[in-house]
């Protein structure tokens, strides 16, 4: 029987929600609800510069293995649509 691969959630974060601008990776976690949480966390804490992503991961497998799944936090649409406005 084939044993099922651990979900992991990774929280990274973004400045200006630009995906080519700075970005680091806050951690990863065990469940969406706790990724949830500590991206909203981050982005309190960044002051508004910075939003998150959350990405959903398979362990054990690479890019080619799986279908990666990024959701924006509803602030990071706020702020990209804030950074197009300043353009």
């Amino acid at each position: 029987m084939e044993e099922k691969n651990k979900i992991v959630y990774v929280v990274q974060s973004y400045r200006f929600a630009d995906y080519e601008s700075h970005s680091y990776i806050v951690g990863v976690f065990s469940t969406k609800e706790k990724a949830k949480d500590q991206a909203r966390k981050e982005e309190e804490f960044r002051g508004g510069k910075y939003a998150c992503t959350i990405m959903t991961l398979e362990m054990d497998k690479n890019d080619m293995q799986q279908d990666i799944r990024v959701e924006p936090t509803e602030f990071f649409y706020k702020l990209a649509e804030r950074a197009n406005d300043l353009v």
